[in-house]
């Protein structure tokens, strides 16, 4: 009961609050968008957004990335072989660096490599489960804040570049956008989808391939899902923040996972401008277990306020119940008729009785 109460709660704090970075719209003048399909919360500098309307503006019609990705045909061969491609039918709520498969949260798609012949990264089928071979998506908040703790992820844009590389195409890119009108305005690019480093093209042992090597031979054990990094997994656990703890997470059972409505254990903030543009606040990607991270202390609040409504309803309903009996009885007692509590003797509060009682010991003494 206690636990449901801590979801509920948990689930109203974290209403209308930005899936990334859980901060609310327009902190550090960072614009949120809705998605019209499945409801997630997003800031524009968070998800990758390009917005090239009016600094500000909300997209009433804008959808997801994978919302937007229902009913397409995703091609996931090279350029150079046989076309293949894979239907989207459903929203994907499953992340491949993850154990969370449940809930509406921000995601991009999960590409095989960057470049032109990066295609997006395919997951087996798995009879067991009852699970079809399927396209692979990550949540957004676990591939920035890996990308920024271990540097083993990094995004790119739709036509497979790095962040960072060709900027100075930016400016023609925002002025073909200056004349397009509706969902054209706000684009997906910055990142447009992301890739796990791996080995390199000609197979030497270059930094992304260590980085990554190392980060699944340490063997690191989630404490909340109990899965373990494997050079044959896509799951991703990283370790707490907190010096000498060997508990390790992944991002996303440490953010919706067991115990996540109490425990506040992941601290995201990409990096963006404050009120003054030569203030910036830069990126931080801070993770902890239940020991290091602190309590949720806006739960207990949310907590006392649905009690306090649950009280409320508790007692309108009692007294609309009481209405209701006492319309029935007298509505079934006939004129001239008396009903069945006028038969009854009348009763006396019990403390009446009692000093009665005690005045008649009192007198019998006296006599």
């Amino acid at each position: 009961m206690m636990k449901n109460i801590y979801k509920r709660a948990y689930n109203e704090t974290m209403m209308n609050l930005c899936d990334v970075c859980g901060r609310e719209d327009g902190l550090q003048n960072m614009n949120m968008q809705q998605c019209q399909s499945c409801g997630v919360c997003v800031h524009e500098t968070c998800y990758g957004l390009t917005n090239y309307a009016t600094e500000g503006k909300k997209h009433l019609g804008w959808k997801c990335a994978p919302c937007s990705a229902i009913g397409q045909k995703l091609r996931v061969s090279k350029p150079s072989e046989r076309y293949r491609a894979i239907s989207i039918t459903s929203r994907c709520t499953e992340c491949a660096v993850c154990s969370v498969n449940t809930g509406n949260h921000a995601m991009h798609l999960l590409y095989n490599r960057h470049g032109e012949e990066g295609t997006p990264l395919v997951l087996p089928a798995n009879k067991r489960k009852g699970v079809e071979e399927r396209v692979a998506w990550v949540h957004t908040l676990c591939a920035l804040f890996i990308g920024s703790r271990e540097k083993v992820i990094f995004g790119c844009k739709k036509d497979g570049t790095y962040l960072g590389e060709d900027d100075e195409f930016d400016d023609d890119e925002e002025s073909n956008h200056q004349e397009l009108d509706g969902e054209e305005l706000l684009s997906l690019n910055n990142p447009h989808h992301f890739v796990v480093a791996g080995a390199a093209r000609d197979c030497e042992d270059d930094v992304w391939a260590r980085a990554i090597r190392d980060v699944k031979e340490a063997r690191y054990k989630c404490f909340i899902c109990g899965l373990k990094n494997g050079m044959k997994r896509h799951t991703l656990a990283i370790p707490c923040c907190h010096e000498n703890c060997s508990q390790s997470f992944h991002v996303g059972c440490a953010r919706w996972g067991k115990l996540s409505e109490r425990f506040d254990r992941i601290k995201f903030n990409p990096g963006a401008f404050n009120d003054r543009e030569e203030d910036y606040n830069p990126a931080t990607a801070l993770g902890y277990c239940n020991i290091h991270s602190k309590k949720r202390k806006d739960i207990c609040t949310v907590i006392k306020k649905q009690d306090l409504r649950e009280n409320i309803s508790r007692k309108l309903k009692t007294e609309k119940a009481c209405l209701k009996d006492s319309k029935r009885q007298n509505g079934s007692q006939l004129p001239g008729q008396k009903g069945q509590n006028d038969s009854l003797p009348e009763l006396k509060p019990v403390t009446q009785i009692c000093v009665q009682t005690n005045e008649n010991k009192i007198e019998k003494k006296t006599s």
